[in-house]
């Protein structure tokens, strides 16, 4: 494989939460559930940076994706989509 069909590393991604195509996952908590998808259209949602450790990880698609914003606890969205 190459490298090429993995996603860039060092690269913020919207991550899904869905089988939905249209929603990313949210930061908020229903239901019992850490995440849920919502709708693309809405502000709230969760960025992921995602990271390689080094480049036969990269070759093999073996990554790590660490939280890099997120919202108050108060819902106010601190980026948008």
């Amino acid at each position: 494989m190459s490298d090429s069909q993995f996603p860039t590393g060092n690269t913020v991604y919207l991550i899904q939460n869905s089988k939905h195509e249209n929603r990313y996952a949210s930061v908020y908590h229903e239901e019992g559930k850490n995440l849920y998808g919502r709708e693309q259209s809405s502000e709230y949602y969760q960025q992921f940076l995602l990271m390689y450790a080094n480049n036969d990880d990269m070759a093999k698609g073996i990554c790590t994706l660490t939280e890099s914003q997120h919202q108050d606890s108060v819902g106010v969205a601190i980026v948008k989509a």
